[in-house]
């Protein structure tokens, strides 16, 4: 059997882009089934727009259309057979017009400053990039060598140093690769003389809260300008001066800032221009302050008594940090015990030892450098690992509650010694002095610190040995030290507790306590009682009266000592701890009474004699206010016709002129109007022309307030002229005083 073979295929060397190429892999010789397959450059080719593949029984045929760079690469043909598989393998290259990367602009440079023009283009095969000057008079172009001031690089930029005026002109780029015809590209060069920075950046350092001053010095022809700007810069702040100051040979710009802030910071530019060009000058401001907070707070690697922080590094204020500080403190509600912890400027992570389990802890971390601490980050809450308690219960007592239980009392462990929250308690007992293990008992947790429990279904007068330990989630903590305690024995009686609930002159009420779990039999109680300085005598209470008695027959305002016993067939208790009270005194109740009765009998004639005063006082204030506004209306019966003027100016005492001088200044009512009544309402605003205010005051008879037959009121009329004649008078005394 004859091995296939693929006649061997080569691409065209002059492939250019947007060009279509097709190339054919046939098996030359071998015989039997074969499968083709493309791949470019290792990665199998699919049949596609742009890419087609036909293949037939003994070949297959590639069609490239409108390939371009991304096409180039090498494209092998694989043929499967029965025994093996061959391939061949060829190159193909596309070759692109040139075409401009970056085109020179017109430039305009300052005389004696260097000018670079970038001019680059791409292609295959890389295009050459050449400059000319194009001469205006020959309309020739030379091209530019290596050497003096003029320099070509390698990427096709062109540099001009220490620019002179004829070096200005018009220049032109060519760039060319044998592909197609080269492309060109002409720009105009402009030298001036425009202003000029001895340096053209500045980096200045101001310390936060403190005060800067930016300097710009520029030399050039008069007149200079200068401008300065910053993003986001605001031009109203009052913080924000400038000064100009005139030099020999140029002008100085001064940007003053009061109390510098971070927001101030930045790239500050100084733009001087003139009639020959601008220059700027870059001055960069760097705020020296104390770091911002860290950021980012991780609690990691929480254990039983160990944690790990982490944080990311914050704004190191322009100065770096030479130190964080971690803080943290027990989240107990109560005040805090901070705790710090001094880490190096190159870690972002510390590890908190010897925690407590089981505790609430608050961790926050400050970044310091050499202008101060950060404000501490926000702090972060978390939680220590549980561990069973270090401690016991305390304050462990017991006492007899019954004849066959016990109650036992405890209080929680110390905080510090229970390592997570308390989720119960467990209560052991024995008899004393008993060899065997404990028997436990769930003992739920209380709401407070105090914790009970009776221990039921134990053997009566036997003497127990009793412990208790809490636990939580982690497990069970260590016993507390035993505690003994006894139950009652059957038919013992104890001592009640008796206290008094009230007392009269002749009587008083008692009420006790004890034995109620009492099952030995009938249960029955003596009182035992005696005035101050009497015998002492007692009293059977009934078992109808269980827990409670009522004293009576007693003496008055006589003291009282009493005493209870429990009994129960020949079974006596001890008595009770005695009691005294002193029954009351009858007169002194009469005379309290008298009091209450006398003092209630004042009180009822004080708030008689307040309402009584009150209606007199508002009943005052509505007559002064009716005879008011009554007076008020009477004041106003100024005359408003011709009649009442001309009588007026019939006086020898005045001339027409002086009258209509100051009559001028008065204002009148109507004598037609209707009369204000004494305590009505106020007259529709028809009949009072003017305010309140400015009404005459003085007061008219209610004898007078009547009308004649004409419509005229005499006693208006007589008023109204007497008036006016005072006011006139008065009128001239000022007048020939202001003439004085």
């Amino acid at each position: 059997m004859v091995v296939p073979f693929i006649q061997p295929f080569t691409f065209p060397n002059d492939v250019i882009k947007g060009q279509s190429v097709t190339i054919t892999c046939a098996v030359a010789a071998g015989s039997g089934t074969f499968t083709f397959q493309w791949a470019k450059d290792g990665q199998p080719l699919a049949d596609q727009p742009l890419t087609r593949i036909q293949t037939f029984e003994e070949y297959s045929l590639l069609h490239l259309k409108f390939v371009d760079n991304s096409r180039s690469g090498n494209y092998t043909c694989f043929v499967a057979y029965n025994e093996g598989s061959t391939n061949h393998t060829a190159s193909l290259i596309v070759y692109e017009h040139p075409e401009w990367n970056i085109l020179p602009d017109d430039a305009e440079v300052v005389h004696g400053s260097d000018l670079r023009m970038d001019c680059s283009a791409t292609g295959i095969p890389p295009p050459k990039i050449e400059w000319k000057k194009v001469s205006t008079e020959t309309f020739d172009s030379s091209g530019f060598v290596n050497g003096g001031r003029h320099r070509t690089l390698s990427n096709g930029s062109m540099i001009l140093m220490d620019m002179h005026s004829d070096d200005g002109g018009e220049y032109e780029c060519s760039a060319s690769n044998g592909i197609g015809e080269s492309i060109k590209k002409a720009v105009t060069v402009i030298v001036h003389v425009p202003p000029q920075f001895h340096e053209t950046y500045h980096l200045q350092k101001a310390r936060s809260g403190h005060s800067a001053v930016l300097r710009c010095d520029v030399t050039g022809d008069s007149p200079i300008k200068v401008k300065w700007t910053k993003e986001f810069m605001d031009n109203t702040d009052s913080r924000y001066k400038i000064q100009e100051t005139p030099l020999p040979n140029g002008l100085l710009s001064e940007l003053y800032i009061s109390r510098v802030l971070r927001k101030d910071a930045g790239i500050y530019v100084c733009s001087a221009t003139n009639n020959y060009g601008k220059q700027e000058k870059t001055i960069k401001l760097l705020v020296l302050e104390p770091p911002s907070s860290p950021t980012e707070i991780v609690i990691k690697q929480v254990e039983r008594t160990e944690a790990t922080v982490t944080w990311n590094t914050p704004y190191a204020g322009n100065s770096p940090i030479t130190r964080y500080v971690v803080q943290y403190w027990r989240d107990t509600g109560s005040t805090p015990k901070l705790v710090e912890e001094n880490v190096g400027s190159e870690k972002n992570f510390h590890q908190l030892k010897n925690l407590r389990p089981g505790t609430s802890y608050v961790v926050r971390v400050v970044a310091e450098n050499e202008f101060g601490p950060s404000t501490p980050s926000v702090p972060i809450r978390f939680y220590t690992s549980e561990d069973t308690p270090s401690g016991y219960p305390t304050d462990l007592s017991v006492f007899s509650s019954g004849i066959n239980e016990l109650n036992v009392r405890w209080k929680a462990p110390p905080p510090d010694q229970r390592n997570g929250a308390i989720q119960g308690y467990e209560l052991g007992y024995r008899e004393h002095y008993s060899m065997e293990s404990y028997t436990y008992r769930e003992a739920p947790l209380g709401p407070s610190i105090s914790q009970e429990y009776v221990l039921d279904k134990l053997k009566d007068n036997t003497e127990y040995e009793i412990v208790v330990r809490a636990y939580n989630r982690a497990g069970k903590g260590p016993t507390s030290v035993p505690v003994v305690g006894k139950t009652r024995e059957i038919g013992t009686l104890t001592s009640p507790t008796v206290w008094v609930e009230s007392s009269t002159a002749s009587s008083i009420s008692l009420r006790w306590t004890g034995n109620e779990d009492f099952k030995g039999g009938s249960l029955r109680h003596t009182l035992h009682y005696r005035a101050e300085g009497s015998k002492w005598m007692e009293k059977q209470i009934p078992s109808t009266y269980p827990d409670s008695y009522v004293l009576t027959d007693l003496e008055e305002n006589t003291m009282y000592f009493l005493y209870i016993q429990a009994i129960s067939g020949i079974e006596v208790s001890n008595p009770s701890a005695p009691v005294s009270v002193r029954t009351s005194d009858p007169s002194f109740e009469r005379s309290s009474m008298t009091q209450k009765q006398e003092v209630s009998h004042r009180t009822t004639l004080v708030i008689c004699l307040s309402v009584v005063i009150s209606c007199v006082i508002i009943v005052c204030v509505i007559a002064g206010a009716c005879v008011y506004v009554t007076r008020v209306k009477a004041r106003t019966g100024f005359k408003r016709d011709g009649q009442a003027i001309s009588e007026f100016a019939e006086q020898p005492s005045m001339s027409r002129s002086t009258l209509s001088r100051h009559t001028s200044n008065f204002r009148y009512v109507d004598v037609n109007s209707r009369p204000l009544l004494w305590c009505s309402t106020p007259a529709p605003p028809n009949d009072y022309p003017s305010p309140y205010a400015t009404l005459p005051l003085r007061p008219t008879p209610i004898s007078k307030r009547w009308h004649s037959e004409d419509g005229m009121s005499p006693a208006v009329s007589e008023r109204s002229e007497s008036l006016i004649n005072q006011r006139v008078e008065v009128q001239e005394d000022k007048l020939s005083n202001s003439r004085e």
